[in-house]
């Protein structure tokens, strides 16, 4: 992966923190995102207090709100839903098309850097969702 080729596709800024260092790397959020579609839920029943319980959301599909250049990009940066439904669609936001090395930031407990009111303001890591195969990184 070419740290030059990874493009943000969050709302925001990524700061990543490595170990030794006080200077975060940035990648900046560009206005283009990736948000997944999803199929319409329904509400199954209605507990005693009010409260509505609905289906749960199948995920059908990603939205980006403009066009991504895949020429000068090989890996993408999103949020872990995202990552988890392009890990399971190879790496490809359309059934046919490239590949992309897929990764997001590590919110685990262990590398999440939050602030006094627990907010995220950085990470120490990015997780790999997906990796293409070798022969189709070139």
């Amino acid at each position: 992966m070419d740290p030059e080729k990874i493009v943000n596709l969050t709302p925001h800024d990524v700061h990543v923190v490595i170990a030794g260092s006080t200077e975060p790397i940035t990648f900046r959020a560009n206005g283009l995102e990736a948000r997944l579609l999803s199929e319409q839920q329904r509400e199954l029943f209605v507990l005693s207090n009010g409260v509505p319980v609905w289906t749960m959301q199948e995920f059908n599909g990603i939205q980006l709100n403009g066009e991504l250049d895949e020429r000068n990009v090989d890996t993408v940066l999103v949020s872990m839903p995202v990552g988890q439904y392009l890990r399971e669609r190879e790496g490809r936001f359309r059934p046919v098309g490239k590949q992309f090395h897929v990764c997001g930031p590590d919110t685990s407990p262990d590398a999440a850097m939050r602030d006094a009111a627990g907010r995220i303001t950085g990470t120490r890591r990015l997780v790999l969702y997906y990796s293409p195969p070798e022969e189709q990184q070139q």
